[in-house]
C-alpha cells in the first residue's frame, strides 16, 4: 500500500510538471501554427483544380485548425472567466462533440460507435481533461489497429443510470500481460516513437472524477479499453 501512494504520489508531480510545460509549449506553438494555417490556405488556392492534392491540403488544414482550437481551449480553461463557472452539456452532447473532433484529426480511421437507446441524456459538466482523455484512449487504438493493417476503432457507450462505461476496442497485436501491468502507471509505450503520456494522462484524468481504465487483451488480436466513469462526479450542481 505504501508503494502505491508512493507510485501514484511521483505520478501526480510528473502531470503537474508535464501541466506547467505544457502552458509554455501552448504559447510557443501558436505562431508557427498560425503560419501553417496560411500556408495551407495558399496551398489550397494553388491546387483548387486537382482533386487529390485539394482533399490532401484539405485534411492538412483541418488538422491544423484542430491544434489550434485544442491551443486555445487549454488557453481558456485556465482564465479568470472560465475558472468556477463550469459549462454544461447533455452526455450525449459531449460525446457526439468528442467524436466529431477525432474524426477530423484521424480521418484514416473508421470510428464505429454504437450506444444504449435510449442513451442516458442527463446533463454534466463539459470537462475538457475528460474529452482528452478518451481522445487519448481512441489514439491509441487507432495506433494500434493500424500496426495490423487495420482501420478500424469500435467504442461502445453503456449507462445503468450511475455508471458510464465506453468501450474502445481495436485490432492490434494486443498487449502481454507484464505490459497491462505497466501502462498507465509509468511513461511506457509500444509505439516506435511514442512519448508513453496517453494512458498516463488518461488514468490520472479519469481517476480525478473517480473512475477507472481497465486494459484487456481481446481473443485472438487486439486490446479493449474500458472507461468506468460514475455519473454523480459529473452532475451539475444546482445553483443555490
Amino acid at each position: 500500500a505504501l508503494a502505491a501512494a508512493r507510485e501514484e504520489a511521483l505520478r501526480d508531480e510528473r502531470i503537474v510538471a508535464l501541466g506547467t510545460f505544457a502552458a509554455g509549449v501552448a504559447h510557443e506553438m501558436n505562431t508557427p501554427l498560425g503560419t501553417m494555417s496560411l500556408i495551407a490556405e495558399e496551398l489550397a488556392e494553388r491546387v483548387c483544380e486537382d482533386d487529390d492534392w485539394r482533399e490532401r491540403v484539405e485534411v492538412l488544414r483541418r488538422q491544423v485548425e484542430a491544434c489550434r482550437s485544442r491551443l486555445a481551449a487549454l488557453v481558456a480553461s485556465a482564465s479568470a472567466d472560465e475558472v468556477g463557472r463550469p459549462k454544461t452539456v447533455t452526455l450525449e452532447r459531449f460525446f457526439d462533440q468528442l467524436f466529431s473532433a477525432w474524426r477530423n484529426v484521424r480521418p484514416e480511421i473508421d470510428l464505429r460507435v454504437t450506444r444504449d437507446e435510449p442513451f442516458c441524456d442527463r446533463k454534466i459538466i463539459d470537462e475538457r481533461t475528460l474529452a482528452q482523455a478518451v481522445s487519448n484512449l481512441l489514439n491509441n487504438a487507432a495506433d494500434a489497429s493500424l500496426q495490423n493493417d487495420s482501420r478500424e476503432v469500435r467504442v461502445g457507450l453503456t449507462s445503468d443510470g450511475k455508471t458510464l462505461t465506453a468501450s474502445i476496442d481495436d485490432d492490434g497485436p494486443g498487449l502481454t500481460v507484464d505490459q497491462l501491468r505497466q501502462t498507465g502507471r509509468v511513461t511506457y509505450t509500444t509505439k516506435p516513437g511514442g512519448l508513453g503520456l496517453g494512458l498516463l494522462l488518461s488514468n490520472a484524468s479519469i481517476e480525478r472524477f473517480g473512475g477507472q481504465v481497465v486494459l484487456q487483451r481481446r481473443e485472438p488480436v487486439g486490446t479493449r479499453a474500458e472507461v468506468h466513469l460514475p455519473l454523480a462526479a459529473l452532475a451539475v450542481e444546482e445553483a443555490a
